[in-house]
């Protein structure tokens, strides 16, 4: 397979799958690569990891929610899934659109985009506790708008004790949040 992987971070995610794609895929990171380009991959086991979108920028202005996307640069094409790991928060409405629609046209017709975050209730307004959560419902009508079918979800991820009213670094839930986990599809009969 060919996968891309949005906004690695630390490199989590990077480190799961770039072993698994080494001998038989290949493996690209794109938006929010500059921390994970500058230690984790210069490690050897990651010389295949490719990272592109290098013209690609992000920034949080202060006492802002959400990061600003300014040039996006996603050049990769015919990929066979697009992995978004609880990042879909960190972008306001207009970037999330410009993101989805970025990897729509990256993926191949039938392709997968994988998504997962943490889990807002629906319809909650936003608050400081929230920042770092995402209304399920929300996701799917915006990434649904840029083009894709919601083929399936899991509730590998669910957590009936987190109540989703603390912020995720609250110690009292960081990493026991409850998340959502959704499979969208590009549509085959779509170029």
């Amino acid at each position: 397979m060919t996968v891309l992987d949005i906004d690695p971070g630390a490199g989590y995610y990077t480190r799961l799958l770039a072993p698994v794609l080494k001998q038989k895929g290949k493996f690209y990171l794109a938006v929010g690569t500059d921390y994970v380009a500058s230690s984790l991959l210069k490690e050897p086991v990651y010389e295949h990891v490719n990272v592109i979108s290098k013209k690609t920028t992000m920034h949080r202005p202060d006492d802002a929610r959400h990061y600003v996307l300014g040039d996006l640069d996603i050049s990769v094409r015919d990929v066979d899934m697009v992995t978004n790991f609880r990042v879909y928060h960190v972008f306001g409405a207009k970037d999330r659109d410009r993101l989805n629609r970025a990897i729509f046209k990256a993926l191949r017709p039938g392709g997968i985009y994988a998504v997962i975050d943490h889990t807002a209730r629906h319809g909650e307004p936003e608050t400081e506790a929230n920042r770092r959560r995402f209304d399920p419902v929300k996701a799917i009508a915006e990434i649904q708008a840029a083009g894709f079918i919601l083929h399936d979800y899991s509730t590998l991820h669910y957590r009936p004790d987190d109540q989703l009213t603390l912020e995720v670094g609250d110690e009292r839930v960081a990493g026991r949040t409850d998340r959502w986990a959704l499979k969208f599809i590009k549509p085959v009969s779509v170029q």
